[in-house]
Formats: structure tokens, C-alpha cells, sequence
């Protein structure tokens, strides 16, 4: 399956295109890291020789499952033209590994521990590679291990790194790697326009969530992502849609990485509906046919704002986004339309009395 950002590039998407084809250094700054890769999937695999079996775009993700995607991503083109492109990740046969790489590989895709004891056992040639690709930011330990693997790069190896907006402060950390790279932001274009946003005013504070109980019940078969601003309301509204019978978990940045992908799976599968959650705790690579999201306290940055509602306008073809607000915040919700020039509108919610 070719992603919605290959068929229609944004005119974000454009930016970062025409940078990659001037064979520029960039830094591209999003909440959506996997999708806008592969909106370029196409100038990256313009830049393959396919008469040259060697490594030529090396790709590194912190996860396994991101690799996956990328690879998938990537390959949904490439074999049109026939590229090789292959996953490496830790878990699996590195001898396989290495018969994969005799045969061909043009584009390799993988976790940072994999991909460097490849390159360490000379299996994944570097001499050859044209472009390099960060999806994602590492540790500052990490960081300086990768730096330590591109030296074995060539001088003009095209360098892309790809971090999310919360990494705002790890640019520093890059400086060794970017050169002068050109730094793009998608705070210009964002998904609103694929979402019918409306708000819910309430009289106080504690009316909210007799008002979400009635939103969801509204939402009948659908899957809902429930916004929360601290850790402890994420808790709290979650045990409290439990009692109330509703089918709803919690997601956080404290859990381990196979903890909160496993809440996705069962997300996605459908066996419980609501999703509660902070920011920057999920990302639009984990989950498909979110129809409803609804922020239970209006964030502090009206950029954090975008990104959330925004997840409903990502896969699903008719999203919405609802705003739970007290009455001294509907000013924040006419503030927010007019900076995105879009229309958020009253929405009248039923109480139900048991």
C-alpha cells in the first residue's frame, strides 16, 4: 500500500522534496516522523544506482517496529524499480543478515545496535552510501556512538535526521552529524483541515466528565484518544471511565516500550475503545481509523493543539475532534481558529441520567 503522503505530497512534504534533491544537509521537524519519511521516498530512491548491489541509503530507527514501517514504506515504490530494501533489527539471525547483504541491498533499514555490528563485521559496506536518515532521536550516549559509525561514511554523504517537536532541544546534540543543514518545521501545514472540530462548554470543571461518558457513548464503534495535560489526570480519568463500565486504558511515557506497545496492539484491534493519553506518547505510525479525539483539558501550546486533534484527520476519512471546555476557555478555543484560520464549532451534549 503506497501512503496518502507519496500519492499527494503537502506542500510541507514539497519543501523537504526539493531540499533532498539539491543534495542538502536537512533537519526536519514534525509530529508525524514516519509518514513525512515516506512522503520522500521518492527523491531518496531517485538517488540509487540499481547497478550498484552496495548499501547507498542507510536508514536508523530506535525501534523495531518503526523499521518495519519505514521499510515497508519504502519498499510499496522501490520495487517498482526494483530496489532492495531490507530491515536489520536485534532479535533476529544476523547470519541471514549477512546472505541478505551478498545478494544486494540498496536501501537498509534498522535498529542502531544491528546496523553497527554489521558494519563492525565489514557484512554492510559503507563506502557506497549516498544518504544517511536519523528517524527519530536517540540518546545522547547513542548519538555519539553513530557519530563514531559515520565517520566511515563518505565526506558527501547527504545527511536527514527526523525528530519530533518535543526533541526541539536535542539539535544541539546533532551539530557533529547537520553541517549546514536546512532546518524545516511543519508548524506551516498541519491536519486540521481533514477534521470537523466542535466544543463542548461546561459550567465547571467537574462537569467534564459527565460530558466525555456521554461523547463516548455517542461514538459507538469507533475508537476515541482522550487527551490529558499531567500524568496524574491520565490516571484518574481512566480509572473513572473504568467504574463507569467503559472499556478505556492508559497510556504513558513512564511504561516500557513493550508495555505501551502492547496497549497499542489491543488499541488497534479493537479490544477497548478509549484511549486516554498525554502528548508525544503515541504516534500516527501506531494507530489507523482513530475517528474521534477529544482533548479533556485544552493544551497549553496551541502547536501541541494541531498535533492532537489532528490524529483523527490521519487515517480515518471523516474525523472529529471535540474540545471539553469550561466557560472561561472559549476564548482559547476562538483564539486557536483564528491562528489556524479554521472553524471549531459549539457542539449541545446530553447529559444521560442513571
Amino acid at each position: 500500500m503506497i501512503p496518502p503522503s507519496i500519492e499527494r505530497p503537502s506542500v510541507f512534504h514539497q519543501r523537504i522534496i526539493l531540499h533532498i534533491l539539491r543534495n542538502q544537509d536537512v533537519i526536519v521537524q514534525t509530529q508525524f516522523g514516519p509518514d513525512t519519511l515516506a512522503a520522500f521516498a521518492i527523491p531518496v530512491l531517485q538517488k540509487i544506482d540499481i547497478l550498484n548491489r552496495q548499501c547507498q541509503v542507510l536508514i536508523i530507527s530506535p525501534l523495531e517496529k518503526q523499521a518495519q514501517q519505514i521499510q515497508e514504506a519504502i519498499q510499496a515504490l522501490g520495487s517498482y524499480i526494483g530496489v532492495q530494501c531490507h530491515t536489520f533489527v536485534g532479535g533476529t539471525d544476523i547470519y541471514g543478515d549477512f546472505g541478505r547483504l551478498r545478494k544486494g541491498c540498496h536501501v537498509a533499514i534498522g535498529t542502531f545496535g544491528r546496523v553497527r555490528d554489521l558494519i563492525g563485521r565489514r557484512a554492510l559496506k559503507t563506502d557506497s552510501i549516498k544518504m544517511f536518515v536519523m528517524d527519530g532521536m536517540l540518546s545522547t550516549k547513542l548519538m555519539g556512538q553513530i557519530n563514531d559509525v559515520f565517520q566511515e561514511f563518505p565526506t558527501n554523504t547527504q545527511v536527514i535526521f527526523l525528530i519530533t517537536r518535543e526533541h526541539g532541544k536535542a539539535l544541539v546534540t546533532m551539530d557533529k552529524f547537520k553541517r549546514k543543514a536546512i532546518h524545516v518545521e511543519d508548524t506551516d501545514e498541519l491536519p486540521l483541515q481533514y477534521v470537523k472540530q466542535f466544543y463542548v462548554a461546561v459550567d465547571r470543571e467537574d462537569y467534564k466528565l459527565d460530558i466525555l461518558c456521554s461523547l463516548c457513548e455517542i461514538a459507538v464503534a469507533t475508537r476515541v484518544i482522550v487527551f490529558c495535560n499531567t500524568l496524574q489526570k491520565v490516571d484518574w480519568l481512566r480509572d473513572k471511565l473504568v467504574a463507569r463500565k467503559f472499556a478505556a486504558r492508559a497510556i504513558q511515557n513512564s511504561m516500557g516500550p513493550i508495555q505501551r506497545e502492547e496497549i497499542m496492539k489491543e488499541f488497534s484491534s479493537g479490544s477497548f475503545r478509549v484511549l486516554v493519553s498525554m502528548d508525544s506518547v503515541i504516534s500516527d505510525s501506531d494507530i489507523q481509523g482513530v475517528s474521534h479525539v477529544i482533548n479533556f483539558d485544552i493544551p497549553g501550546s496551541k502547536s501541541t493543539y494541531s498535533c492532537r486533534i489532528g490524529f483523527a484527520g490521519r487515517f480515518a476519512p471523516k474525523g472529529v475532534g471535540i474540545n471539553i471546555v469550561t466557560a472561561s476557555e472559549v476564548d482559547r478555543i476562538r483564539r486557536i481558529e483564528q491562528l489556524y484560520s479554521t472553524q471549531i464549532q459549539e457542539l449541545s451534549v446530553k447529559i444521560s441520567e442513571d
